[in-house]
């Protein structure tokens, strides 16, 4: 792109032999009278007053002239008075040559050309011009203007004409085309987009030729408006924009500016630069850590943090006890990263108590995570297990368990005769979720009973708990032979006893020959055996029987059990 302008004729060394310019504006050429004939020789041309301020755009010789390279000339005439033939003058300044342009291709130029000059423009191809008979006059941007006849006597060098002369009694002028736009405002340096940090300043820059009034606007998403000064925002009416304090929600907002020629509000001649892209790295924020947390031994823990920022790095520790530092954590087992969140696989109870952070490093800033204090919690033991209890009709009794770590739940079961459920408050029990369990007013029907306990950890360990062993729950008959019911077929007294001796006494169709009793132990141990009186009382000795729950059986003739009982021995 080439631009000449108050060059004077013997300073100028530029050929110009293709010309481009990206203008922002449409172009219109000033209307020529129509093709007559070919005149081959010397190169001829035409000359105008500019009645307006304009911009020449482009320049061609019309196809009409002949086939040979394009040579053209544009230069302001000095003189006040153009010279008339056979009068020649040097008075002129060149704006613009082409040389050797290919034929009929418009060569894009940029001349500015101001109200009143006289411009002068002459062109051949080869050596052949295109001759047209003015009648009536043209115009520029709707000005009327008069075409003349200007020559000069012989051919174009690359530097351009020697001389000029015009010749006003002639109506035929050499035709050439010549395209304008009446805006010369055009943004010759465009924005360039930018990358800050937030809270940080941002610039847009542009540079524009005739421009005098600027606007910057910006797209946040929904198309473009025009930029305020305010917090943000210092220069929106100059060549140069200011984002202050630039914040992270900028991110990805576009920018550009509007170039005008003067103050008017009108769009009819501005130049618009290209638009740009504004990037905000956030500063690096994070949440705290919850200051203690709890898991379960041998569980898979992940500790999460939560931030926000143009974060690029976590780098998790680990307080040591010993130094009293903290210290990174190396990915090994127990221990995974997995971008913000460092998962403990197979938690050891070595890390109870243990205290951790995170360091997180960002584009623009790197901050430090809130600490956070581990607690392990070990999976539940049944460390004592509820043990059998003897209970008369109507008493109110309690088994109990207890467990190996603290903070464990209990879920107390039932069984009758073997299939144990879960248990509820209320009604006969309290204490279903307790280590003790509470029944009261316990009934004969109740006896043989089993009671067993799930002993489970906190609710952050859901490991599998512990099941206890049962306890059985045994209700006593009356305890002396004189308050018993005919309508007992066997009874053991006294229930329990202290001493070395136990009465079984049978009823109705046990009360026969032939029976035998076995005492049988929790374990199914026979440990006495003996024949039953007809009489219906029998007396065992029971001295060297240990403190115990035991069970007495009634054997028929086929070794069948015709009744039993349970007695203990205190």
């Amino acid at each position: 792109m080439f631009s000449f302008k108050n060059l004077r004729k013997s300073a100028l060394t530029f050929i110009v032999v293709l010309l481009s310019l990206q203008f922002g504006h449409s172009q219109t050429m000033i209307p020529l009278p129509a093709h007559a004939s070919v005149y081959t020789g010397n190169i001829r041309g035409m000359w105008f007053t500019a009645p307006v301020d304009f911009v020449i755009t482009g320049l061609r010789v019309p196809s009409q002239a002949g086939t040979g390279l394009q040579y053209i000339q544009v230069f302001k005439i000095n003189d006040n008075v153009p010279v008339v033939y056979a009068t020649t003058s040097t008075n002129f300044t060149s704006l613009g040559i082409v040389y050797g342009a290919t034929n009929g291709v418009i060569q894009s130029v940029n001349i500015p050309i101001s109200a009143g000059d006289k411009i002068g423009v002459v062109g051949q191809a080869g050596t052949g011009n295109s001759y047209g008979t003015v009648s009536g006059s043209s115009n520029i941007d709707g000005y009327p203007i008069t075409l003349a006849r200007i020559g000069y006597q012989g051919n174009m060098t690359t530097t351009g004409i020697a001389n000029y002369w015009t010749e006003p009694s002639s109506s035929s002028i050499s035709r050439v085309e010549v395209y304008y736009t009446t805006c010369s405002t055009a943004v010759t340096q465009n924005p360039v987009s930018k990358t800050v940090c937030e809270n940080t300043q941002a610039t847009f820059s542009i540079t524009a030729a005739d421009a005098t009034v600027y606007k910057w606007q910006v797209d946040e998403g929904s198309g473009f408006f025009n930029l305020t000064n305010g917090t943000n925002y210092a220069g929106a009416t100059t060549n140069t924009l200011s984002v202050n304090n630039t914040p992270a929600s900028f991110n990805g907002y576009q920018y550009r500016c509007m170039a005008y020629k003067n103050s008017s509000s009108s769009t009819s001649c501005v130049d618009t630069s290209n638009i740009v892209t504004l990037t905000v790295n956030g500063l690096v924020k994070t949440d705290p850590l919850a200051p203690k947390d709890t898991t379960c031994i041998h569980s898979t823990k992940d500790i999460e943090l939560k931030g926000t920022g143009a974060i690029t790095n976590y780098t998790w520790q680990k307080f040591n006890t010993t130094t009293g530092l903290y210290e990174d954590i190396v990915q090994a087992p127990p221990y995974i990263f997995v971008g913000n969140i460092l998962r403990i696989a197979g938690v050891p109870d070595t890390l109870d108590g243990t205290k951790f952070r995170c360091i997180v490093d960002g584009i623009c800033n790197n901050t430090t995570s809130t600490e956070l204090q581990l607690t392990v919690s070990t999976v539940p033991k049944v460390s004592v297990p509820p043990t059998d209890v003897l209970a008369d009709h109507g008493d109110d009794v309690f088994f109990e368990v207890q467990a190996s770590a603290a903070g464990a739940r209990y879920q107390w079961q039932a069984a009758a005769p073997d299939t144990f459920v879960n248990i509820n408050d209320g009604g006969i029990y309290q204490g279903v979720k307790t280590t003790r369990l509470y029944i009261k007013g316990v009934s004969r029907v109740q006896d043989n009973f089993k009671f067993r306990c799930i002993v489970n950890g906190t609710p952050a360990c859901n490991a599998p708990g512990d099941t206890s062993s049962f306890g059985i729950l045994n209700v006593n008959p009356p305890a002396s032979v004189n308050g018993l019911s005919d309508n007992d077929a066997l009874i053991l007294y006294p229930n329990p006893t202290t001493g070395a001796e136990l009465y079984i006494k049978t009823i109705g169709s046990l009360a026969v020959r032939d029976l035998k009793y076995k005492v049988v132990d929790k374990t199914g141990r026979t440990m006495l055996i003996g024949n039953i009186s007809s009489a219906g009382m029998t007396k065992i000795d029971i001295g060297r029987l240990s403190a115990d729950l035991y069970l007495v059986e009634i054997i028929g003739v086929g070794n069948e059990v015709l009744a039993k009982s349970r007695f203990t021995k205190l």
